[in-house]
């Protein structure tokens, strides 16, 4: 009978396995287990290999000239959002509106790395199947990215109802994001469509 195998402990196994995008999971998994010598040397070798596949998974989602014209529409949609007649507060300045984009930048990063579209429902599928001119309607896209980058400018909100000194400190006007994120996700979420028929790997 040979020596017991020895197998990392499950709850590093567990964290490792939140922190690492779905899309290589296993696979990365499967390597620091067959590596697995002590729990310092797995934390060890997970430090360094998880970053990694997280900058992996986010270059290949999305190159970077990409990612930063997607800034610019999130941008200019604030913008627009912010000034339409029925606004929703006060027009912000210029550095509110680049703290938005780049807290909406970030939910949308962390949707192309960590998302996983789960299986549309099957009445869905009827209805495109009847239907056809009903695939043309990118609804689950928009309403993905949308909430991707709505809940990270969400919390932004609520932190900035903690206190006056927090609040005077973003001092953003609540709700002026609605509008824009809307747009920048109709917009965002159209340009991936197009671009995804040329580069397949491009996320939503």
């Amino acid at each position: 009978m040979g020596p017991p195998m020895v197998t990392p402990p499950k709850f590093l196994e567990s964290v490792v396995r939140r922190l690492l995008p779905p899309a290589v999971r296993e696979q990365v998994l499967g390597d620091l287990h067959e590596r697995y010598e002590s729990p310092l040397r797995y934390i060890a070798d997970a430090a360094s290999v998880v970053p990694a596949a997280i900058f992996s998974q986010l270059r290949r989602s999305t190159p970077i000239p990409f990612r930063l014209l997607e800034a610019l529409i999130i941008y200019i949609s604030i913008f627009a959002g912010a000034r339409v007649p029925f606004e929703f507060d006060r027009p912000p300045d210029s550095s509110q509106m680049a703290l938005l984009t780049m807290v909406a930048l970030a939910g949308l990063v962390w949707h192309d790395i960590y998302y996983v579209r789960p299986p549309e429902l099957e009445v869905i599928t009827e209805l495109k199947r009847d239907f056809p001119w009903l695939k043309w309607i990118p609804l689950r896209p928009v309403r993905e990215l949308y909430t991707a980058m709505f809940l990270p400018c969400l919390v932004l909100d609520i932190v900035g109802l903690l206190g006056p000194s927090v609040r005077a400190l973003l001092n953003l006007p609540r709700g002026m994001h609605l509008l824009g994120l809307i747009i920048a996700s109709i917009l965002i979420s159209s340009l991936r469509r197009r671009i995804g028929k040329r580069r397949p790997s491009v996320g939503a």
